[in-house]
């Protein structure tokens, strides 16, 4: 459906009139503009000046098409770099959905089962580290208790998390820090007993994804990283959901930065220096995450996930209707719970991640939508209150939309992969708004040709603005004479990288 014109008018005034009464937020608001949908815009704003959050991203799709993808606030705050919809955030214990998408597809091709044994004679995780059990029960712990949380797992001795105790851990088995996902699975094995029998009842368990991703290395032969990407990722053009680092040194190229909430003690590093430092930055062992809350994604590319499995015909899903149904299978005593995905009698599926710096959530409903939302805080108490403000926030707007897009975005945000040097593509716009003419510096990507366009508010391709060779920072310009009054994207593209800007023609 085409747009009209005194709505994108209205849009553009609404967002001059934003930069004047708060330039923090507005201009730092990237991705194209959605009139139809900016009751979408408000909820987010709004919750993020309550909340004190930095920055934040939101993405939709509608029957298969990515009608939304917007980034607010900032990636990196001292130096005022925007949150794009391409950008990467940790996405903690969303992690757990890939991991039963993973997990389901494995099923699916005949490799598991979900009645397979996991540890003890027969079981499919053998060797010296997992052969010496202190609780006979462990024998019983099933591939599908590990997915729906009934393996009987519960905390250690001091009441701490398994996959958050590595200096309390490394104080009883020495392992040497920073710990492995194999240390931590050995030391729940040989030091601590199940809270109650396998199967029986639901309680929520990171170290049983942790030891998923075991399973599936072992079933394949592959590391659970590379298995995702070969048989999840790739196959879809994602090539930019990547594995968390725990240091700032080692930010993943288009990460956002993550932000405690303000005066958050530190900790002990996990790295066995005996630094204090912040809980975002080696409080943590990110790495040792993986699969149950270690991956750093984009909102645009878990949606291109999520539509290759929500069951929808209207695009192509990875897995069979006999493997989403056994992906969204529950049991009488996982509480809802299925592989990875958190389900309703509506046929709603959703999972929500929360480590200190990071907030993510994604949702799968059932009348066609899929939404994500991604933050780089979390706040130091009210956290359930935030969490359940997070999960309200696509209700809260959708209301108020006064349609559904015609257009689809997902060609706009091209997965991003970095290059060999481990430089990233970005591009500034000067002046915005601007009246017959927009400068355009391009900075970092893949040395060799480059295009830039520009798009409208509907995804449509309005003006081919170059297509040849770049090499660092190139100077660009765009003719916008011929453009009316509105709100328009720049993209450039070099190899597989993308970036984009939206920008304001005003006259």
């Amino acid at each position: 459906m085409s747009t009209p014109r005194s709505l994108v008018s209205a849009s553009v005034f609404a967002i001059l009139s934003l930069l004047c009464a708060n330039p923090r937020l507005t201009s730092a608001q990237t991705g194209p503009a959605v009139p139809e949908m900016s009751a979408l815009d408000d909820v987010v704003n709004t919750f993020m000046n309550q909340w004190d959050v930095p920055g934040g991203a939101a993405a939709v799709t509608y029957q298969g098409r990515l009608v939304y993808a917007r980034g607010f606030g900032y990636a990196d705050v001292d130096n005022q770099i925007p949150v794009e919809p391409t950008s990467l955030f940790r996405i903690a214990s969303v992690s757990k959905s890939i991991t039963g998408i993973a997990m389901a597809k494995l099923i699916e091709e005949g490799l598991l089962s979900t009645a397979d044994k996991v540890f003890g004679e027969g079981g499919i995780l053998t060797g010296s580290r997992y052969d010496t059990l202190v609780d006979v029960r462990m024998q019983n712990i099933t591939v599908g208790d590990l997915l729906h949380h009934t393996a009987g797992f519960g905390t250690l001795g001091n009441g701490r998390d398994p996959v958050f105790a590595d200096i309390y851990e490394e104080s009883i088995m020495h392992f040497g820090l920073p710990h492995s996902p194999e240390d931590k699975i050995e030391f729940y094995l040989q030091k601590q007993t199940l809270k109650r029998e396998p199967g029986t009842a639901y309680e929520y368990s990171n170290l049983g994804y942790l030891i998923l991703g075991r399973v599936i290395e072992q079933v394949t032969g592959m590391s659970y990283a590379d298995y995702c990407r070969t048989a999840l990722f790739e196959p879809l053009g994602i090539t930019s959901i990547k594995m968390g680092n725990s240091l700032l040194e080692n930010r993943l190229p288009g990460e956002v930065l993550y932000y405690d909430y303000p005066q958050a003690p530190n900790v002990t590093s996990v790295y066995g220096t005996g630094a204090s430092v912040p809980w975002t930055y080696g409080g943590m062992n990110v790495e040792t995450f993986d699969s149950h809350g270690g991956w750093a994604a984009s909102a645009v590319d878990l949606l291109r996930l999520l539509t290759a499995v929500d069951g929808f015909s209207t695009r192509p899903d990875i897995l069979t209707s006999s493997g989403i149904a056994a992906m969204t299978s529950t049991t009488p005593q996982s509480a809802g719970y299925a592989f990875g995905f958190s389900t309703n009698q509506f046929d709603n599926w959703w999972h929500m991640g929360s480590i200190p710096g990071a907030t993510a959530m994604w949702a799968r409903i059932n009348n066609g939508v899929n939404f994500v939302f991604l933050f780089n805080t979390r706040p130091g108490n009210q956290l359930s209150q935030f969490n359940g403000e997070v999960d309200a926030l696509y209700w809260n707007a959708q209301a108020n939309f006064t349609s559904w897009p015609a257009h689809d975005l997902f060609d706009q945000f091209t997965s991003i992969e970095p290059t060999a040097d481990g430089t990233s593509l970005s591009i500034d716009l000067y002046p915005n708004p601007s009246t017959e003419r927009v400068n355009v510096r391009l900075n970092g990507g893949a040395t060799g040709s480059a295009s830039l366009s520009v798009y409208d508010l509907l995804g449509r391709k309005v003006k081919a603005v170059y297509d040849g060779v770049i090499a660092g920072e190139t100077e660009l310009s765009i003719d916008i004479s011929e453009l009316t009054n509105g709100l328009y994207l720049a993209r450039a593209q070099s190899g597989s990288q993308v970036a984009t800007r939206q920008f304001v023609v005003q006259r």
